[in-house]
């Protein structure tokens, strides 16, 4: 009996169920829209990436054709560059900690001597920084303090008077330090009573003017323009003194002329930001911190006075160092 080929589909046996082969769905060939999504963002931040990479290149480029077209631009790198190995920065957070420990007993001095706390009291610290400076916001806060306590005013003032001989060492130290590493000189030691006397002498002054100028400019009624280039040479002329009775290298003074312009630039600018982002940060800071904001936004702000002074000695002994070498602080 001749065996027949078996019918489609008896390769199985009976009672069981057939499956087909399965059909290769079409989500393992072709992308979802999360797939496409994400290739496309993928391919978004390379581009991106590619043309940061040639954007820093041409920059590149341009700076060192800068460098080397013009003798400005050399010097601020070398002015920038040799503030960086000494750690400007570091510098100028140390001395604007030691001048903050030295402001709050002056203030304090000010405000038992002078008898400011109750006129000083009822104002806004935000609003005294607007009028003038922040040295009276500092005022205002401490008058605060002193018109509510039941303390003597005259322990107060003694209080102030000797803290702030104290802590006007440290500014003192502070600031012959920085001179002495931007020149690269070892000065002798100098009397730290006579340097703490004469911060508080120049401390005042700057008070004063920070005061009575703007009094002055607006019973004269002098234009904007002539307000800002009068405080403009005031702030160069006190940088300067300052400046040349530092420690430094036997050089002429028109070597410390060029830190003393930008001290006083940079002072007038940080008034205008006083009057528009201090004053605003004061504001709001008092209300959400009270003393603890005042005291950052004061440290903020008396770390870009010291960033000032510290670019200011770099820049000298850079510019003073093109012309002829500084001699180093071992004497050699």
């Amino acid at each position: 009996m001749e065996s027949q080929p078996p019918a489609p589909g008896s390769e199985f046996p009976p009672g069981l169920p057939r499956t087909e082969p399965a059909e290769p769905h079409a989500s393992s060939t072709a992308p979802t829209g999360t797939d496409a999504e994400a290739t496309s963002q993928a391919g978004r931040v390379a581009r991106a990436r590619r043309s940061a990479a040639e954007l820093e290149r041409r920059a590149r480029r341009e700076f060192d054709h800068a460098k080397e077209q013009h003798v400005t631009v050399r010097l601020a790198v070398q002015a920038f560059e040799s503030d960086r190995r000494r750690a400007g920065g570091l510098l100028a957070g140390g001395l604007a900690y030691r001048i903050f420990l030295w402001q709050i007993p002056l203030a304090l001095f000010l405000v038992s001597a002078l008898g400011l706390a109750t006129e000083l009291s009822g104002d806004d610290p935000a609003d005294l920084a607007r009028k003038t400076g922040m040295t009276a916001a500092l005022a205002g806060a401490i008058s605060q303090a002193v018109a509510a306590s039941d303390s003597a005013r005259w322990w107060l003032l003694i209080l102030g008077a000797f803290l702030t001989v104290w802590a006007g060492r440290g500014v003192y130290r502070g600031f012959r330090l920085v001179s002495e590493l931007a020149w690269g000189i070892r000065a002798p030691r100098a009397s730290a009573l006579k340097g703490s006397l004469a911060v508080t002498g120049f401390g005042l002054l700057a008070v004063a003017l920070q005061a009575f100028l703007p009094k002055i400019s607006q019973t004269l009624e002098l234009p904007a323009l002539v307000r800002f280039v009068l405080g403009l040479i005031l702030a160069s002329s006190l940088a300067f003194v300052v400046l040349r009775l530092l420690p430094r290298a036997d050089v002429p003074w028109t070597s410390i002329l060029p830190g003393a312009v930008l001290v006083g630039v940079g002072v007038r600018l940080l008034g205008l930001a006083v009057s528009t982002y201090f004053a605003y940060r004061l504001d709001h800071s008092n209300d959400l911190y009270g003393a603890l904001g005042l005291a950052v936004v004061m440290m903020l702000f008396l770390f870009l006075v010291a960033r000032l002074f510290v670019a200011a000695q770099f820049l000298n002994s850079t510019l003073h160092r093109r012309r002829e070498p500084l001699p180093s602080a071992d004497g050699g």
